[in-house]
């Protein structure tokens, strides 16, 4: 009987270095976690090509108006809605034609504030953006095609379209012209009753998204 007891825990203690040495094993090929955690790579989905996310928030805030998502005689959004262009650092709309302008007119018509409203909305919801505002003239309209009495140039004329809407986005909505907008007179262009509002990120401030 006492032989068989000293058998039996002789067994057991055999069984339970067994073990021991078998969970040390397991420690040994068996990373730490810590350090498992260390090598774990995490990977960023890839950024679109190019592409800047405050041009492309404030592209698809515009295009939430139906002014320009509907095919409106007289205004353009460059790149189109659904063409699947890249927004890489800036978006356009164009004013033209005589829906807009009246002949020799450097401002819009008066229905035509309600889309300048809109974009400014846009504007104001980042205001890092700026606009540059390019105007032309009319190569196809003789009183636009001309010098005026008071010797107003076609290229001034252009440039008071593209200051006008400046001044408006001024009084109706607080901008600042200083700061704000690159305004720009490009003179004379076939059927150029127009103004083009690029909308982008200063150079100084591309760098970030």
């Amino acid at each position: 009987m006492h032989n068989r007891s000293n058998t039996v825990y002789l067994g057991l203690a055999v069984l339970m270095m067994g073990l021991f040495a078998g969970k040390i094993r397991h420690q040994e090929h068996s990373p730490h976690p810590s350090v498992a955690k260390k090598n774990e790579v995490t990977t960023a989905e890839p950024q679109t090509e190019s592409e800047n996310v405050r041009i492309f928030t404030a592209y698809q805030r515009l295009l939430g108006e139906s002014f320009f998502t509907q095919k409106i005689e007289g205004i353009a959004v460059i790149p189109a809605p659904a063409t699947g262009q890249r927004l890489t650092d800036h978006f356009t709309v164009i004013l033209s034609g005589s829906e807009v302008y009246g002949s020799r007119e450097a401002h819009v018509q008066k229905n035509w504030e309600t889309v300048l409203d809109r974009i400014a909305d846009v504007l104001d919801d980042d205001p890092g953006l700026k606009m540059e505002i390019s105007g032309y003239a009319d190569a196809d309209d003789p009183l636009e095609n001309r010098n005026s009495e008071n010797g107003s140039s076609p290229l001034a004329f252009s440039f008071a379209r593209a200051e006008w809407i400046a001044r408006y986005f001024e009084t109706a909505h607080g901008a600042d012209i200083a700061h704000d907008f690159i305004l720009r007179g490009m003179g004379l262009i076939a059927q150029g009753k127009r103004v083009e509002l690029k909308i982008l990120i200063p150079k100084s401030a591309a760098g970030g998204n």
